[in-house]
């Protein structure tokens, strides 16, 4: 990936948006495992050239996504919500996970849960929504809303270490030990 604090001018129109893409991507991966500041700060400047260039929308949305993601993990949450204007303007339908997972960080799980519920709705196979939801349920003490949550989405919780542990704990509250165990 490319290092540098910010893309030289000559090298913009050279770039392709699938290079700025996983450059982005592996720059706020690395960032948010190692939370390392320094590559998070990269992505939102880095990523901000995706508004200058052509590209396919859902590209760009993923861009985007990631550049909020790494404001959010920088607590500049009055940049993630600038951000998530624009995507209610373009009707993108990540806004409402961005903005669910930027309300769970603040600490505002109750304000989260109708974010992640659409979220979970629209995006009936990313386990993102549900474990954030399930992370504001945990929060919160909602047990018998977070039980029907991990039993609907069984599928999920298998390939989810947070979902598994969330199912397993809950197990383990109501006594089924040996079930918690297999």
């Amino acid at each position: 990936a490319l290092e540098g604090k910010s893309l030289p001018n000559e090298l913009k129109s050279l770039l392709l948006p699938s290079t700025l893409q996983e450059v982005v991507k592996e720059s706020y991966a690395r960032g948010r495992d190692e939370d390392d500041h320094e590559s998070l700060k990269r992505v939102t400047i880095w990523g901000a050239i995706a508004d200058q260039m052509t590209m396919d929308d859902s590209v760009r949305q993923e861009i985007l996504s990631n550049i909020i993601r790494a404001h959010i993990r920088l607590r500049d949450y009055t940049s993630a919500e600038a951000q998530l204007k624009l995507f209610d303007q373009k009707g993108y339908s990540a806004a409402f996970l961005l903005r669910g997972f930027m309300l769970r960080r603040k600490g505002d799980f109750r304000e989260a849960i109708p974010h992640l519920k659409e979220a979970a709705r629209l995006r009936k196979y990313d386990h993102s929504a549900i474990q954030e939801l399930a992370n504001c349920y945990q929060k919160l003490g909602m047990v018998k809303e977070l039980a029907v949550l991990v039993n609907e989405h069984k599928d999920m919780v298998e390939r989810s270490a947070s979902l598994l542990d969330f199912r397993v704990n809950l197990l383990i509250g109501s006594g089924k030990l040996l079930e918690a165990e297999s």
